[in-house]
């Protein structure tokens, strides 16, 4: 059986908003309205001219517009809504013929998908990382550098062209890495002349041409100093153990980012890291300047950075020994003695420290390989990195705080801890009696 059913044509509707409706108007009107007209008509008349003027009545006080209704609507869409979805069905009937979908769950994944080929054939050490991209070259040639690298640069632009990937060459930059040479190589990215600049901050940690900390060490000392001055201001209206976590979830992760590269910044630079972390435990402590920092340390029951910072060191020499590491970090480690030396000596497990000059000696590599030396055998010689890290935690063990230093009245729990530092300076009073 075949039913000749209409075709399915647009069509205006008309569309009330009763969110912006005066229904107080309306019954008003409806009270002021003179219905006397319906008792000289019949029923079907007198219902007619009541919707009529009962119409026109709501029209003066609920908003309405006329829409236009197509098959595939949604009887409940409203202006909006069948205005997004309009846009989306002419989006999915547009082919997308390069790049990635953005926001998806897989778009990420995609990305890196479709830029993972951008190192192909580059004579200089790429590093990728999401859609941040470098190009490093080392050798004491400037010839050489200029010529490596404006050659990979022109197959990246070559490549950008072909996959239609757009890159902007001025938001590039160039740092060049030396302690004394002026002559710097002259590059060129998509033929715009590439600017040299004296620092740059790649993945949260900023570098500078001299090879100092100076400019990343400035940064981590004014994110910090907001954080603490946050936690000055909730001094007194937060409980310690509070206090004590906001420092180890939000301040701390902002001292020790990336610190085993940044370690062998200046000893001064150190230090005033290390004073933000004293101040820092005089407002969890409710202690003040006055107290040492040996007590404040135990007062609190943190380790200095400074070791924190050694522990890090080691664990990842450990995990260098067992290769968990990247290749290309393996290929940085130093070799043991044994493999150096054909005789049994003591130390033949020692990793080889080669003479450097002090500045240099400082960074991760050497410092890290003559930490390893000097750690104890029995901790070096940890079947698991999770046993290794209980070792070396008995061996920075901070001291432990007692439960009743963190119950109370915050105020009160400062009162108590000012009252230990009395007795910690009476404490050490030497009285002498005379004759």
């Amino acid at each position: 059986m075949k039913f000749n059913l209409p075709p399915s044509v647009p069509y205006k509707r008309l569309v009330w908003y009763y969110n912006r409706a005066d229904f107080d108007k309306l019954n008003d009107l409806i009270i002021a309205t003179d219905w006397s007209f319906l008792d000289l008509n019949t029923t079907d008349e007198a219902s007619e001219n009541f919707n009529t003027k009962f119409m026109e009545l709501a029209k003066l006080c609920i908003p309405s517009n006329y829409v236009t209704i197509r098959p595939k609507d949604r009887p409940w869409y409203d202006s909006f809504i069948r205005r997004t979805s309009r846009k989306r069905d002419r989006q999915k009937s547009i082919a997308i013929r390069s790049g990635v979908p953005q926001g998806s769950v897989l778009g990420p994944l995609l990305f890196l998908t479709y830029v993972n080929d951008i190192a192909d054939n580059l004579a200089s050490v790429t590093r990728l990382f999401a859609d941040d991209s470098s190009l490093a070259v080392s050798t004491s040639d400037i010839a050489s550098v200029e010529s490596t690298l404006n050659d990979d640069l022109n197959k990246i632009a070559e490549w950008s062209k072909r996959w239609l990937v757009t890159f902007n060459p001025n938001k590039t930059e160039v740092v060049f890495f030396t302690l004394g040479s002026e002559v710097k190589p002259s590059l060129y990215f998509d033929n715009v002349h590439l600017d040299y600049v004296d620092s740059h901050k790649h993945l949260g940690v900023t570098f500078r041409s001299d090879g100092k900390w100076h400019d990343h060490i400035n940064n981590i000392l004014s994110s910090a100093s907001k954080i603490l001055g946050s936690m000055r201001a909730l001094k007194f209206k937060l409980k310690r153990n509070t206090l004590n976590q906001i420092y180890i979830s939000y301040m701390r992760p902002v001292l020790e980012y990336a610190s085993i590269v940044w370690d062998g910044c200046a000893d001064y630079e150190k230090h005033s890291l290390e004073k933000l972390q004293y101040e820092a435990a005089r407002i969890v402590t409710g202690l003040t300047r006055s107290v040492s920092i040996d007590r404040l340390l135990n007062e609190i029951g943190w380790v200095s950075l400074s070791d924190r910072r050694n522990i890090q060191k080691l664990v990842t020499m450990y995990k260098a020994k067992h290769r968990t590491l990247p290749d290309y970090l393996l290929n940085l480690i130093p070799d043991t003695v044994a493999n150096d030396v054909p005789y049994l000596l003591r130390n033949r497990n020692d990793y080889i420290t080669v003479a450097r000059r002090t500045q240099i000696f400082k960074s991760f590599i050497p410092s890290a390989s003559s930490l390893w030396n000097d750690l104890e055998s029995d901790i070096r010689e940890s079947s698991t990195i999770h046993i290794f890290k209980s070792k070396l935690k008995l061996k920075y063990k901070p001291s432990s705080v007692p439960t009743y230093f963190c119950i109370g009245e915050r105020l009160y729990s400062v009162y108590h801890a000012q009252m230990l530092k009395s007795f910690y300076f009476f404490s050490n009073l030497v009285v002498i009696h005379f004759a």
